[in-house]
């Protein structure tokens, strides 16, 4: 009888998706630094839409998920999800509209 270690799977790295598949798999191909920080082997699993991507989410499907802040407290608020790292800064937003015409 042999006993062996458990197998560890990947874990899988995601972020919002904004760009096709292959320019998000260019943006965050941090996988290598990840996969040499953690000791387990890291993939990118690119969200086809928003509609996916939370969907995905809800389903457990991301170990690692790097979103801007919006999206950060949906998750800790609605999956519990605990954030690892805050970048220092604010993130300015900027709405613009149309002037309305005079009545």
């Amino acid at each position: 009888m042999a006993l062996t270690a458990p197998v560890q799977a990947d874990l899988t790295f995601t972020s919002a998706p904004r760009d096709s598949a292959e320019k998000e798999a260019q943006s965050f191909s941090g996988g290598d630094l990840l996969t040499k920080a953690t000791g387990q082997k890291v993939r990118f699993l690119h969200g086809d839409n928003y509609l996916v991507y939370q969907s995905e989410m809800r389903k457990g499907t991301y170990d690692i998920v790097f979103d801007g802040p919006h999206f950060v407290s949906w998750r800790m608020t609605k999956l519990q999800h605990v954030p690892l790292v805050k970048f220092p800064g604010n993130l300015d937003s900027w709405w613009l509209s149309r002037k309305p015409a005079p009545r």
